[in-house]
């Protein structure tokens, strides 16, 4: 998972990674001197915050914090998710055709695609998947 969180005492914006974010906090403040807010999460691996790092290096500070500018609060303000405190569950593959319409919903309402539906439909097929015969 990818993450933001905001210092309070300096008030910049860490971009990082983790499996579990819970167990990463305590370190998280140590960093910042202080508490953190968590300001979102998205699905992603190292590869993709890389890219974040470069695409926002311009705001860069030290190591992965960055400044709080309004670039990068829209951002995760349009890409992110609150954090729920637990862990990323494995995603499954949404029919193709299931995703082209929640895309083409999504598009017609001018909002982004909301990846909490998504979950809670795969959270429905999964409860619903035939029982396996091992």
């Amino acid at each position: 998972m990818i993450y933001f969180a905001q210092s309070r005492t300096t008030r910049l914006i860490k971009i990082g990674t983790t499996e579990c974010l819970r167990t990463r906090l305590p370190e998280l403040r140590q960093q910042a001197d202080g508490e953190v807010d968590v300001l979102g999460v998205t699905d992603g691996s190292f590869a993709e915050e890389t890219s974040l790092h470069q695409h926002f290096q311009h705001l860069h500070v030290k190591g992965e914090w960055f400044r709080p500018e309004a670039e990068l609060r829209d951002f995760i303000e349009q890409n992110t998710r609150a954090w729920d405190g637990q862990k990323l569950r494995r995603m499954i593959a949404l029919p193709p055709s299931l995703y082209q319409r929640l895309s083409a919903l999504a598009k017609k309402n001018r909002r982004p695609l909301q990846w909490e539906a998504i979950i809670a439909i795969e959270t429905h097929l999964e409860a619903n998947a035939p029982a396996d015969d091992d």
